[in-house]
C-alpha cells in the first residue's frame, strides 16, 4: 500500500492537507492496482485536490521513479457524482455499472485507467 498526502501550498482551516490518495499493488489481479482516495474540507471543490491526484497518477504510471504500474482500478458509489467526474476528467473509463450484476449484489461502478491511455492525453497540462 502506498499513500500519498495532497497539500496545499496555503493552509486554510487549521491545516494543508487537501486530501489522499492510497495505491494498493496487487500484481496477480488483471487491474494492476487498485486506488481509493478522499478529499478533505476545507479543499473539497477547490480543483487543488483535482490537481494533486492528477499528480499522483504520473507517479503511478511512471517507470523511472515511480511505480511503474500498467493500470489502475478504482471503485464507485454510484450516487458519488464528484468523484465519478473526478476519474472521468483524468482518463479512467467505466467497465462495469451497478446495474450490470445485481446478482453480485455490487453497490459500486468500477472504473480503470491504463498506462497508455495516461501518457496519450490525460495529464495535467
Amino acid at each position: 500500500l502506498r499513500t500519498f498526502l495532497i497539500r496545499a501550498h496555503k493552509g486554510m482551516g487549521g491545516h494543508d492537507v487537501a486530501g489522499s490518495a492510497h495505491i494498493s499493488v496487487d500484481p496477480g489481479a488483471p487491474w494492476g492496482a487498485l486506488l481509493s482516495y478522499d478529499a478533505y474540507d476545507p479543499y473539497a471543490q477547490r480543483r487543488l485536490f483535482s490537481a494533486g491526484f492528477r499528480l499522483v497518477l504520473g507517479l503511478a504510471f511512471a517507470s523511472n521513479e515511480g511505480l511503474g504500474l500498467s493500470r489502475l482500478a478504482a471503485n464507485v458509489a454510484p450516487a458519488n457524482e464528484r468523484s465519478t467526474a473526478l476519474l472521468l476528467s483524468t482518463g479512467f473509463r467505466l467497465i462495469l455499472r451497478q446495474e450490470s450484476a445485481p446478482r453480485r449484489r455490487i453497490n459500486e461502478d468500477h472504473y480503470v485507467l491504463d498506462a497508455e491511455d495516461w501518457s496519450a492525453g490525460s495529464k495535467l497540462t
